[in-house]
């Protein structure tokens, strides 16, 4: 099973009213196969390729940039950061780069769960 059809089935189970069970999981990602052809269980991937890039170059660069702004603030400027501050840093670099990123993730969730026609 790919990574996408676990994130199809994810995305699936939470917007619908269905309980989640191994069976039907199984019988989603048949169903899909059946009615709207192979190809569909990859649906929302390109979205999902489009938004990894950008995220990691925000998470990337915004990393750096809280890393100096509390190294000044804990006075460790041009040294490294005790453990505790690079969390800190590291949380809000991820923040940052999920609050940026996230209507290309809305995107993906709704591209995965839309019937082909539309």
């Amino acid at each position: 099973m790919a990574l996408n059809d676990i994130v199809h089935i994810v995305v699936f189970f939470s917007v619908s009213s269905a309980r989640f069970s191994a069976k039907e999981a199984y019988k989603l990602i048949y169903r899909t196969y059946l009615n709207d052809g192979f190809f569909s269980l990859w649906r929302g991937n390109s979205a999902t390729m489009v938004r990894v890039i950008p995220y990691a170059a925000i998470q990337f660069c915004a990393h750096e940039q809280y890393k100096e702004l509390l190294g000044g603030y804990y006075g460790f400027q041009g040294k490294a950061l005790p453990p505790v501050p690079r969390l800190v840093a590291g949380s809000m670099a991820g923040t940052t780069a999920a609050m940026l990123t996230y209507p290309l993730d809305m995107v993906r969730a709704r591209m995965a769960v839309t019937p082909k026609e539309m």
